[in-house]
């Protein structure tokens, strides 16, 4: 507990104590609790959204995973690495708590991601 409570403050501090703030739009998926907020279109091999112990997650596939867990901070690497030791991808964002529903969320996705980039909804 005590880990997530420093990864928890750290991501306040930066963020000026605000919310995380999603948005997907036409350039991608951009998560302000992310060093590099960005993550383009262009840069995911697929999407998944599925659930784990009882969590929803959207998870991101990066075309090329090891890239995208260097431009991380050195914790946010461990999560990472983490997250791929479960079976996701480096990057996943948990639905609990967010303004929107899954629903609205897999919409916006299946609005603005490229045709040929796969999204899969699990049950």
């Amino acid at each position: 507990f005590g880990g997530f409570a420093v990864i928890a403050a750290r991501r306040g501090w930066r963020q000026g104590w605000a919310g995380a703030e999603i948005r997907i739009d036409e350039r991608g998926l951009s998560d302000s609790r992310l060093v590099d907020p960005l993550i383009a279109w262009g840069d995911m091999a697929a999407i998944c959204c599925r659930g784990y112990y009882g969590q929803r997650f959207i998870d991101i596939r990066p075309n090329d995973p090891a890239v995208y867990v260097q431009r991380l901070d050195a914790v946010s690497r461990r999560l990472a690495r983490l997250n791929q030791a479960l079976g996701f991808g480096p990057y996943s964002l948990a639905l609990a708590g967010l303004d929107a529903s899954e629903d609205e969320v897999i919409a916006a996705i299946a609005r603005f991601k490229p045709a040929a980039l796969p999204l899969v909804v699990l049950d």
